[in-house]
């Protein structure tokens, strides 16, 4: 095929049912009166292109915040902005897919921090997305062009089925900011910013970081208490775009002027991975949990590891057989809840015993028995909450 671009060719041999294009904010010039005028520009300047290559499929375009000075304008800001907001505006793209997914990543037309940067964030999300479902991961590159040669090939350079990845990280002890303010940045402003911006992560971060630790360390009650609100956290994260966007400088000096007064943060990143894993677990929280739905949680969101799936099975064998026994002995008030230490004798509470027993610390749990013993519920005492969710997080690292 004779193309300006590997895209019309692709499009052609792989038939996808989506197509994401991420570009770099850096080709715009002229005159602007916002960040927003700039965006449309680009998107604009893109579309055009798209049209040009006979690209019939429609094309999400993602305009993405570049840096550097060049003879159009001058572009500043953490060049990292470019990695976390291409990992959120794919996660929006990727959250609602069905059944099994290939994904296909051509690098061919990356520049710079570009190839690498994507790369990372699609592997990323890949990764999480096979916690429920098969991803196969394909990376093609053509050859580099040469003025005189008549022919280039497109190079698959990776093609693997993804293994799940679990997030291995959680938020840290101190404040965490998902945008972080730069040099030049109005001091009455920051204040403003933490009450909107950093506020509501404060208050979410130690049920955000159990519900984490939950999926590495196969804790199903845990998964259930704590699972979040992706609705909220949609919203969330838009509005911490709409402020990194407003807190964006533009100006127009003999060149264009684009200087981002706000970055985002390591916070920020692990905030869209948590959105991101609870869009694809499509679970829903709730406090109480039957022995039944704890077996179900283990084969549909702990099956990425046997070992967890072991011990999960064996824990709930255990738990259900001494509850069944006191039950039939008539040693359980039926309808009354419990706490499993009255069933299962133990010491105290030990984080480390917690999570080897699939977070079913007795101590912690509490048990309520229906119908004779053939339906039994397990949540968690109100008192425990705060070590339950402590220990829940034991192995994660904090982010800095």
């Amino acid at each position: 095929m004779k193309a300006r671009s590997t895209l019309p060719l692709i499009v052609e041999v792989l038939e996808p049912s989506r197509v994401v294009v991420v570009v770099l904010d850096t080709v715009a010039h002229g005159e602007h009166a916002d960040y927003g005028g700039v965006v449309s520009q680009v998107e604009g300047m893109y579309k055009e292109f798209l049209g040009e290559l006979g690209v019939d499929l429609s094309v999400e375009l993602v305009v993405a915040p570049g840096i550097g000075d060049y003879p159009n304008g001058v572009f500043r800001g953490s060049m990292r902005d470019f990695y976390y907001y291409v990992l959120y505006r794919l996660a929006e793209a990727l959250r609602g897919l069905d059944g099994d997914v290939d994904l296909y990543l051509d690098l061919s037309h990356g520049i710079n921090f570009m190839p690498v940067l994507v790369y990372r964030a699609v592997r990323e999300l890949a990764g999480l997305m096979a916690l429920r479902r098969k991803v196969r991961l394909a990376v093609f590159n053509a050859e580099p062009y040469v003025r005189g040669v008549r022919q280039l090939r497109i190079h698959v350079v990776e093609d693997v089925e993804v293994s799940a990845e679990p997030v291995g990280y959680c938020f840290g002890g101190d404040k965490c900011r998902p945008l972080i303010p730069r040099e030049g940045f109005p001091n009455d402003k920051r204040r403003e910013l933490d009450g909107e911006v950093t506020s509501p992560l404060e208050r979410m971060k130690g049920e955000l970081n159990a519900f984490l630790g939950s999926i590495v360390n196969g804790l199903p009650l845990a998964l259930s208490s704590f699972y979040p609100d992706t609705n909220f956290l949609s919203k969330y994260l838009s509005s911490i775009e709409s402020v990194w966007r407003e807190n964006i400088s533009v100006k127009f000096e003999d060149r264009l002027l684009v200087e981002r007064m706000l970055s985002f943060s390591a916070s920020f990143g692990l905030l869209v991975k948590v959105y991101f894993t609870g869009c694809v677990l499509g679970l829903e929280r709730s406090r109480i949990i039957g022995l039944s739905k704890i077996l179900e949680l283990k084969d549909r969101v702990f099956s990425y590891s046997n070992k967890l799936e072991i011990i999960i099975s064996n824990d709930i064998a255990d738990i259900s057989k001494h509850i069944r026994e006191k039950a039939e002995a008539d040693g359980i008030p039926e309808g009354k809840w419990v706490r499993l230490r009255e069933i299962i004798e133990g010491g105290g509470f030990d984080p480390r015993n917690f999570v080897a027993h699939s977070g079913l610390e007795r101590n912690s749990v509490e048990v309520c028995v229906e119908q004779h013993g053939n339906n039994i519920l397990l949540r968690y005492a109100e008192d425990f909450l705060g070590k339950v969710m402590e220990a829940a997080r034991l192995g994660l690292i904090p982010i800095k």
